[in-house]
Protein backbone atom coordinates (compact mmCIF):
# COMPACT_ATOMS: atom_id res chain seq x y z
CA UNK A 1 0.00 0.00 0.00
CA UNK A 2 1.21 3.67 -0.14
CA UNK A 3 1.24 6.04 2.42
CA UNK A 4 0.08 9.83 1.06
CA UNK A 5 0.92 13.29 2.62
CA UNK A 6 0.49 16.56 0.29
CA UNK A 7 3.63 18.43 -0.73
CA UNK A 8 3.60 22.43 -1.05
CA UNK A 9 6.88 22.91 -3.31
CA UNK A 10 4.80 25.78 -5.46
CA UNK A 11 5.30 28.92 -3.45
CA UNK A 12 5.66 32.74 -3.62
CA UNK A 13 9.23 33.61 -2.38
CA UNK A 14 9.16 36.35 0.11
CA UNK A 15 12.79 37.94 -0.97
CA UNK A 16 12.99 39.46 2.61
CA UNK A 17 12.02 36.56 4.93
CA UNK A 18 14.08 34.08 6.57
CA UNK A 19 12.53 30.62 6.33
CA UNK A 20 13.09 28.16 9.43
CA UNK A 21 11.72 24.94 9.29
CA UNK A 22 12.46 22.65 12.55
CA UNK A 23 13.38 19.01 11.83
CA UNK A 24 12.82 15.88 14.97
CA UNK A 25 15.08 12.96 14.20
CA UNK A 26 16.80 10.80 17.14
CA UNK A 27 18.81 9.64 13.68
CA UNK A 28 18.15 6.21 14.28
CA UNK A 29 15.02 4.23 13.96
CA UNK A 30 13.87 4.25 17.28
CA UNK A 31 11.34 7.15 17.06
CA UNK A 32 8.65 4.80 15.29
CA UNK A 33 7.96 2.54 18.38
CA UNK A 34 7.63 5.26 21.23
CA UNK A 35 5.55 8.03 19.21
CA UNK A 36 8.64 9.87 18.08
CA UNK A 37 10.18 9.86 22.09
CA UNK A 38 6.27 10.74 22.90
CA UNK A 39 6.49 13.94 20.92
CA UNK A 40 4.05 13.05 18.82
CA UNK A 41 1.49 12.64 21.67
CA UNK A 42 2.06 16.03 22.61
CA UNK A 43 -1.42 17.93 22.62
CA UNK A 44 0.09 21.34 21.02
CA UNK A 45 1.36 19.46 18.22
CA UNK A 46 -0.03 21.12 14.93
CA UNK A 47 0.86 24.72 16.64
CA UNK A 48 3.52 25.14 14.53
CA UNK A 49 5.10 23.11 11.54
CA UNK A 50 7.24 20.41 12.53
CA UNK A 51 8.78 17.87 10.02
CA UNK A 52 9.57 14.14 11.00
CA UNK A 53 11.97 12.09 10.29
CA UNK A 54 10.86 8.53 8.70
CA UNK A 55 13.16 6.05 7.03
CA UNK A 56 10.48 4.27 4.91
CA UNK A 57 12.25 0.84 5.40
CA UNK A 58 10.12 0.45 8.06
CA UNK A 59 7.13 0.28 6.39
CA UNK A 60 8.79 -3.69 5.70
CA UNK A 61 8.83 -3.89 9.78
CA UNK A 62 5.73 -2.09 11.13
CA UNK A 63 3.35 -0.95 8.51
CA UNK A 64 0.66 -0.56 10.74
CA UNK A 65 2.20 1.82 13.06
CA UNK A 66 3.70 3.70 9.95
CA UNK A 67 0.00 3.97 8.74
CA UNK A 68 -0.65 5.65 12.00
CA UNK A 69 1.40 8.16 12.07
CA UNK A 70 -0.05 8.92 8.40
CA UNK A 71 -3.30 8.78 9.67
CA UNK A 72 -2.95 10.87 12.71
CA UNK A 73 -1.05 13.66 11.27
CA UNK A 74 -2.19 17.39 11.01
CA UNK A 75 -1.92 20.02 8.32
CA UNK A 76 1.53 21.10 10.16
CA UNK A 77 2.81 17.72 10.31
CA UNK A 78 5.35 16.71 7.37
CA UNK A 79 7.44 13.87 6.81
CA UNK A 80 10.50 13.52 4.86
CA UNK A 81 12.64 10.41 4.39
CA UNK A 82 15.74 9.52 6.87
CA UNK A 83 18.29 8.11 4.37
CA UNK A 84 16.67 6.78 1.54
CA UNK A 85 16.37 2.74 2.41
CA UNK A 86 18.31 2.58 5.61
CA UNK A 87 21.77 4.44 6.85
CA UNK A 88 24.82 4.28 5.04
CA UNK A 89 28.11 6.28 4.36
CA UNK A 90 27.98 7.22 0.78
CA UNK A 91 31.51 7.45 0.41
CA UNK A 92 31.86 4.23 1.46
CA UNK A 93 29.18 1.78 0.25
CA UNK A 94 30.05 0.19 -2.84
CA UNK A 95 26.46 -0.42 -4.09
CA UNK A 96 25.31 3.22 -4.03
CA UNK A 97 23.84 3.15 -7.40
CA UNK A 98 22.08 0.11 -6.59
CA UNK A 99 20.77 1.19 -3.03
CA UNK A 100 19.43 4.21 -4.28
CA UNK A 101 17.37 2.76 -7.06
CA UNK A 102 15.69 0.22 -4.48
CA UNK A 103 15.20 2.88 -2.21
CA UNK A 104 12.91 5.13 -4.66
CA UNK A 105 10.44 2.38 -4.60
CA UNK A 106 10.26 2.86 -0.60
CA UNK A 107 10.47 7.11 -1.05
CA UNK A 108 7.04 6.68 -3.21
CA UNK A 109 5.63 4.38 -1.07
CA UNK A 110 5.69 7.10 1.71
CA UNK A 111 5.24 9.57 -0.32
CA UNK A 112 8.43 11.41 0.31
CA UNK A 113 10.12 14.48 -1.78
CA UNK A 114 13.07 15.50 0.92
CA UNK A 115 15.95 12.92 1.82
CA UNK A 116 18.04 13.83 4.72
CA UNK A 117 21.16 12.04 5.47
CA UNK A 118 24.98 12.64 6.06
CA UNK A 119 28.34 11.77 4.75
CA UNK A 120 29.80 11.86 7.74
CA UNK A 121 31.73 15.52 7.30
CA UNK A 122 32.80 14.86 3.63
CA UNK A 123 31.81 16.62 0.91
CA UNK A 124 31.72 14.17 -2.01
CA UNK A 125 30.75 15.85 -5.67
CA UNK A 126 29.92 12.21 -6.87
CA UNK A 127 27.30 12.01 -3.91
CA UNK A 128 25.38 14.96 -4.70
CA UNK A 129 25.56 14.24 -8.64
CA UNK A 130 24.40 10.62 -8.08
CA UNK A 131 21.92 11.45 -5.45
CA UNK A 132 20.45 14.44 -7.81
CA UNK A 133 20.35 12.23 -10.69
CA UNK A 134 18.73 8.84 -9.67
CA UNK A 135 16.28 10.23 -6.95
CA UNK A 136 13.14 11.62 -7.89
CA UNK A 137 13.09 14.29 -4.68
CA UNK A 138 12.68 18.10 -4.54
CA UNK A 139 16.09 18.49 -2.18
CA UNK A 140 17.66 17.31 0.48
CA UNK A 141 18.60 17.91 4.16
CA UNK A 142 22.75 17.45 4.27
CA UNK A 143 24.72 16.53 7.52
CA UNK A 144 23.27 15.96 10.62
CA UNK A 145 23.88 19.84 11.97
CA UNK A 146 26.19 22.80 10.74
CA UNK A 147 29.12 20.10 9.57
CA UNK A 148 29.92 22.99 6.58
CA UNK A 149 30.25 26.46 6.16
CA UNK A 150 28.32 26.23 3.09
CA UNK A 151 24.93 26.66 3.80
CA UNK A 152 22.78 26.31 0.65
CA UNK A 153 23.81 24.96 -3.07
CA UNK A 154 22.09 23.32 -6.19
CA UNK A 155 22.93 20.54 -8.35
CA UNK A 156 20.68 19.85 -11.42
CA UNK A 157 16.98 21.52 -10.06
CA UNK A 158 17.67 19.71 -7.07
CA UNK A 159 18.06 22.01 -3.00
CA UNK A 160 20.81 20.90 -0.68
CA UNK A 161 20.78 22.40 2.61
CA UNK A 162 22.57 22.32 5.73
CA UNK A 163 20.95 22.53 8.69
CA UNK A 164 22.29 25.07 10.91
CA UNK A 165 21.73 23.27 14.37
CA UNK A 166 21.16 20.05 15.52
CA UNK A 167 20.61 18.66 18.87
CA UNK A 168 19.00 19.93 22.08
CA UNK A 169 16.09 22.60 21.40
CA UNK A 170 16.82 24.58 24.44
CA UNK A 171 20.40 25.68 23.01
CA UNK A 172 18.97 26.10 19.55
CA UNK A 173 17.75 29.77 20.12
CA UNK A 174 21.35 31.56 20.45
CA UNK A 175 22.95 29.05 17.79
CA UNK A 176 20.06 30.35 15.41
CA UNK A 177 20.47 33.53 16.30
CA UNK A 178 23.92 33.77 15.94
CA UNK A 179 23.69 32.46 12.80
CA UNK A 180 21.38 35.34 11.42
CA UNK A 181 23.38 37.84 13.02
CA UNK A 182 26.06 36.50 10.75
CA UNK A 183 24.57 36.68 7.42
CA UNK A 184 23.09 39.94 6.04
CA UNK A 185 21.94 37.87 2.95
CA UNK A 186 18.00 37.78 2.58
CA UNK A 187 16.45 35.29 2.05
CA UNK A 188 17.47 32.35 4.43
CA UNK A 189 16.59 29.26 4.71
CA UNK A 190 17.33 27.56 7.78
CA UNK A 191 17.03 23.70 8.97
CA UNK A 192 16.80 23.58 13.18
CA UNK A 193 17.36 19.68 13.99
CA UNK A 194 15.51 18.46 17.01
CA UNK A 195 17.19 15.84 19.10
CA UNK A 196 14.21 13.53 20.16
CA UNK A 197 16.55 11.83 22.56
CA UNK A 198 16.35 15.39 25.03
CA UNK A 199 13.21 14.11 24.92
CA UNK A 200 11.38 17.96 23.46
CA UNK A 201 7.99 19.08 23.92
CA UNK A 202 6.40 20.95 21.33
CA UNK A 203 6.31 23.94 24.44
CA UNK A 204 9.95 24.06 23.33
CA UNK A 205 9.77 24.66 19.70
CA UNK A 206 6.87 27.58 20.50
CA UNK A 207 9.37 29.02 22.91
CA UNK A 208 11.81 29.28 20.00
CA UNK A 209 9.54 30.47 17.88
CA UNK A 210 8.43 33.10 20.45
CA UNK A 211 11.81 34.27 21.02
CA UNK A 212 12.83 34.49 17.40
CA UNK A 213 9.43 36.32 16.53
CA UNK A 214 10.78 39.32 19.14
CA UNK A 215 14.32 39.67 18.23
CA UNK A 216 13.02 39.40 13.93
CA UNK A 217 9.46 39.96 13.92
CA UNK A 218 7.78 39.77 10.40
CA UNK A 219 11.27 38.82 9.13
CA UNK A 220 10.91 35.27 10.48
CA UNK A 221 8.50 33.05 9.01
CA UNK A 222 8.32 29.37 10.14
CA UNK A 223 7.10 26.47 7.34
CA UNK A 224 7.60 22.82 6.73
CA UNK A 225 10.86 21.37 4.86
CA UNK A 226 8.56 21.51 1.40
CA UNK A 227 8.05 24.91 1.69
CA UNK A 228 11.50 25.76 2.82
CA UNK A 229 12.83 23.44 -0.26
CA UNK A 230 9.86 25.49 -3.01
CA UNK A 231 11.19 29.27 -1.42
CA UNK A 232 14.21 28.42 -2.19
CA UNK A 233 13.86 26.96 -5.78
CA UNK A 234 12.04 29.99 -6.28
CA UNK A 235 14.81 31.76 -5.02
CA UNK A 236 17.04 29.93 -7.86
CA UNK A 237 14.85 30.97 -10.23
CA UNK A 238 14.87 34.55 -9.23
CA UNK A 239 18.95 34.68 -8.76
CA UNK A 240 18.86 33.58 -12.76
CA UNK A 241 16.22 36.58 -14.32
CA UNK A 242 18.50 39.02 -12.05
CA UNK A 243 21.75 37.34 -13.85
CA UNK A 244 19.99 37.26 -17.23
CA UNK A 245 19.08 41.14 -16.73
CA UNK A 246 22.72 42.18 -15.85
CA UNK A 247 23.68 40.17 -18.66
CA UNK A 248 21.54 41.77 -21.12
CA UNK A 249 22.44 45.33 -19.44
CA UNK A 250 26.40 44.61 -19.94
CA UNK A 251 25.52 43.33 -23.60
CA UNK A 252 23.71 46.69 -23.94
CA UNK A 253 26.55 48.52 -22.91
CA UNK A 254 29.02 47.06 -24.55
CA UNK A 255 27.31 47.30 -27.91
CA UNK A 256 27.02 51.14 -27.02
CA UNK A 257 31.03 51.62 -26.43
CA UNK A 258 31.36 49.49 -29.61
CA UNK A 259 28.76 51.53 -31.68
CA UNK A 260 30.54 54.95 -29.90
CA UNK A 261 34.25 53.86 -31.00
CA UNK A 262 33.34 53.40 -34.59
CA UNK A 263 31.73 56.45 -34.55
CA UNK A 264 34.59 58.00 -32.98
CA UNK A 265 37.33 56.16 -35.87
CA UNK A 266 34.94 57.23 -38.34
CA UNK A 267 35.04 60.86 -36.99
CA UNK A 268 38.78 60.52 -36.83
CA UNK A 269 39.69 59.31 -40.63
CA UNK A 270 36.77 61.82 -42.33
CA UNK A 271 39.05 64.33 -44.36
CA UNK A 272 38.92 67.67 -43.01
Amino acid sequence: REYVQEHKFDVDLDPDKVYIAFAASDLGLNNMQDFYYEMWLDKRRGEVPINWWLDPIVVDFCPGIVEYYYETKTPNDYFYSAHVGGRIRPSDFPYLEEYLTRGQKYLDMCSLKVVAFSNHNKKDEAVFELYSKLLDVEGFSFGFGPEFIEELWYVDDKVWIVPRFMGDPREAYEAIREYIESSKRRPLFIIIGVGLWHFPKVEDLLEIKEELKKSYGDEILFCRVDELIGAAKAYRSLEGRARGRYRVIWILVLLTLICTLIVLLHFLKTPR
